[in-house]
């Protein structure tokens, strides 16, 4: 009986808070800087993805030091490429982070009418699949 409660309790966490759920890390280098991209998914339709230099798929972002995107799109692979130490990012727009980024990073705009139509691998992207591999945190359920 006390296990039914407590998963009670954990699913109504993930639906009405704005900070549990699950979370998905993937991480490239960009010269020598580490860059990854953390996805958080929780309740029935909530979504945001960050870009970071930490590999902490539990660490809150933070819109001082990373770029945020609480408009995703329900597609959980990223696309992204380097070039001359930048990196391109194909998503929708970023909040650019008050701080300055170690790299720079330019948000390629997601348009719905040429997605399909795009050669990502001939376009020298590489594919960031954010729905694999996703985990809970802790700082979720307490």
């Amino acid at each position: 009986m006390k296990i039914w409660v407590f998963l009670i309790l954990v699913t109504f966490l993930g639906l009405n808070t704005n900070c549990s759920g699950s979370h998905a890390v993937q991480c490239t280098m960009v010269g020598e800087q580490k860059i990854c991209f953390v996805r958080e998914v929780w309740g029935l339709n909530g979504e945001s993805l960050a870009v970071t230099t930490h590999d902490n798929v539990c660490r809150e972002p933070s819109s001082e030091v990373d770029y945020i995107s609480n408009r995703m799109r329900g597609d959980h692979k990223i696309r992204a490429k380097v070039v001359d130490g930048k990196m391109y990012v194909y998503s929708v727009p970023f909040t650019v982070p008050k701080k300055p980024f170690p790299v720079e990073v330019i948000s390629e705009a997601y348009d719905p009418t040429t997605y399909f139509d795009k050669d990502f691998i001939k376009d020298g992207y590489q594919e960031f699949d954010l729905g694999q591999n996703m985990t809970w945190c802790l700082n979720d359920v307490f």
